[in-house]
């Protein structure tokens, strides 16, 4: 799992060299990455290549977040509540997502 790891690494800090060409977002070096921590690694495999062959010009793209099985549990803190989302309106305009302010009121 580290050499995949490394290897996506290591492509990531030379992708600089090409412009952005990646239909998803989170682009697909950052969606196997995530996966890669929290997956197991024929399913990460499995999913990063379905995603990777989903990324061609006859695709539309839009936004993909990963999913994973396994729960997440915070390691540090207890979660934060959010005070913004953003959600996507069409791509073609020319400001591509709405702002929700969440109160910040505590009860």
């Amino acid at each position: 799992m580290k050499i995949f790891k490394m290897f996506l690494r290591l492509y990531r800090a030379l992708s600089f060299l090409k412009p952005s060409c990646c239909r998803f977002y989170p682009s697909c070096s950052t969606y196997t990455l995530w996966l890669l921590e929290h997956e197991r690694l024929d399913r990460a495999l499995w999913r990063s290549a379905r995603r990777l062959l989903a990324c061609n010009p006859y695709c539309q793209g839009g936004i993909d977040y990963p999913i994973g099985s396994k729960p997440l549990q915070p390691k540090f803190s207890a979660p934060i509540t959010p005070l913004y989302f953003l959600i996507p309106k069409h791509p073609n305009t020319f400001i591509p997502y709405y702002i929700l302010k969440v109160s910040s009121e505590r009860q």
